[in-house]
């Protein structure tokens, strides 16, 4: 069972990344004004007050790089039945499949697939 304490600890946590995604999307919607071809869109439908616990959880992994392959795979099968395109839940989940598409990403889930295609062309 957990503490009242962990559990405020726990919440003032998740409006913390609440506000950094916020942040995020301010910074993509500023883009957006300066030119509408350079930014993220999946920001036009993300609404951090929408994010789950789950949302949040997996996005902390992301950010601490912990989160495992299994776990995203998990995490991006709750939205299978999702259709609303609009969905912010989705739009997320969307934006960070994206992001843990990107080499580091794959180099860490994927060395084999790294290794073959990316080793010599990419410099770090």
């Amino acid at each position: 069972m957990e503490k009242i304490e962990d559990l405020k600890n726990k919440e003032i946590d998740y409006e913390f990344l609440r506000q950094e995604i916020a942040d995020l999307k301010t910074g993509e919607m500023l883009k957006k004004e300066k030119n509408p071809m350079n930014y993220n869109p999946h920001f036009d439908n993300i609404d951090p007050a929408v994010l789950t616990a789950q949302d949040l959880s997996i996005y902390k992994e992301y950010k601490e790089e912990t989160l495992t392959l299994e776990k995203f795979f998990d995490y991006r099968k709750t939205f299978r039945k999702i259709e609303d395109e609009d969905n912010p839940r989705l739009n997320f989940m969307a934006w960070l499949n994206n992001r843990t598409s990107e080499p580091e990403w794959i180099k860490k889930w994927y060395p084999e697939v790294y290794k073959a295609h990316f080793e010599g062309k990419i410099k770090e």
